[in-house]
């Protein structure tokens, strides 16, 4: 996979099909496969000071130590699909995760630097490009707050609140996502 090396980081991309380039922002969790619904930037934060942080999901995250992938996963569900989710979405997902695991190594580098991160949101205004920020309401692992933060300061930025997903909102909420990215889409073509 071609790499470009920013800042200390090695920054992997992959490169699919033809026209001007869409950047797509993932967590460590999220494997390429699952991109075909993703194609967002999705529950984010600034970092630094900027961040609102949820206490019982920062919880969460520390004590996965002690889980198996199996466990942690369960316990992660309802920081991060909503309640109404069938239960066989949510499986399929975790099927996905559970053929690319998370080794404790990068889970502890992305654990570590997220809540370490110095943040971004000084630079964020200098970004001119169309930007598209998608949040659930009901998110419990990173705070809606967060990405109202990042909006205020982009200048070409479009928040869409999920009413009814989370974290996971593409999987929560399936069709209003993919009418979202895709309005987003032809609307900058």
């Amino acid at each position: 996979m071609p790499v470009v090396k920013h800042d200390g980081a090695n920054l992997f991309y992959q490169v699919e099909g033809k026209g001007p380039p869409l950047l797509l922002i993932m967590g460590l969790g999220y494997p390429s496969d699952m991109w075909w619904r993703m194609l967002l930037l999705g529950c984010s934060h600034p970092g630094g000071a900027d961040v609102v942080i949820d206490g019982e999901a920062i919880a969460l995250l520390r004590s996965r130590w002690a889980m198996t992938p199996d466990e942690a996963a369960e316990a992660a569900i309802p920081f991060i699909y909503a309640p109404g989710t069938p239960r066989a979405d949510i499986d399929a997902d975790l099927a996905v995760w559970a053929a690319h695991p998370t080794g404790p190594v990068g889970y502890a580098a992305q654990l570590t630097d997220t809540i370490t991160w110095r943040g971004s949101l000084d630079r964020l205004p200098g970004l001119a490009i169309p930007t598209l920020l998608v949040h659930g309401d009901l998110d419990r692992l990173v705070p809606i707050e967060n990405s109202r933060r990042i909006a205020a300061v982009l200048p070409n930025a479009r928040l869409e609140i999920l009413a009814g997903a989370s974290h996971i909102f593409a999987t929560d909420q399936p069709e209003r996502t993919r009418a979202v990215v895709e309005s987003f889409l032809v609307r900058h073509q």
